[in-house]
């Protein structure tokens, strides 16, 4: 999906005008300058919906719309990409079980990539993944509060090697150290922190 998405883009968008292409290295410093005859500086699509490798009409299952955003965003070389959901973010644990659970307001591509694996329901895992490369920051915010940051997610988590290099290990218990656990996600019978 990603690389025909890639190839309308440099095709089909481009024959239609919905893309510019533009040999100015400049071209993205400055947005403020684009001709708005020429180029449209937000494209509204719909999500959702594919087509098999067969060409068959499908859809893209649970968080489709999600996902079609970042691949949308990866493409077109965006600054970010924001998830409009009916939550405040991405909660430390799931509200309807833990009364006491609050919005993270930041997290790495892995780890909301675990917590969404193993049942949070607010991203689906392979959301995350054409942003990864570009670094490319994924907000989650509430459409029903917008005036509230939400979480964002960007980064990668170090490696146990990237971490243990200079032979020390942070003690997370330690007032000084770092508490590595940033959210509680169950599947029924299973949890990880």
């Amino acid at each position: 999906t990603e690389r025909r998405m890639q190839a309308w883009w440099e095709g089909e968008a481009v024959r239609e005008g919905v893309h510019v292409e533009d040999d100015n290295a400049d071209a993205d410093a400055n947005a403020n300058d684009a001709d708005a005859d020429h180029t449209a500086p937000i494209v509204i699509a719909t999500g959702f919906v594919a087509t098999s490798s067969e060409g068959v009409p499908t859809t893209l299952k649970r968080s489709g719309s999600d996902y079609s955003a970042t691949i949308f965003a990866k493409v077109t070389h965006a600054s970010r990409v924001t998830m409009w959901k009916n939550t405040d973010g991405v909660y430390t644990a799931d509200p309807r079980r833990v009364p006491e659970a609050f919005s993270i307001s930041s997290l790495k591509y892995d780890e909301a990539m675990e917590l969404a694996y193993f049942g949070a329901q607010v991203l689906h895992p392979l959301a995350m993944v054409p942003c990864i490369d570009s670094n490319i920051p994924v907000y989650v915010r509430n459409i029903f509060n917008p005036a509230f940051e939400g979480t964002v997610i960007q980064g990668r988590c170090a490696s146990l090697s990237e971490v243990n290099k200079d032979g020390k290990v942070v003690n997370w218990r330690s007032k000084r150290g770092v508490i590595p656990i940033k959210g509680i996600t169950s599947v029924d019978r299973f949890s990880l922190l």
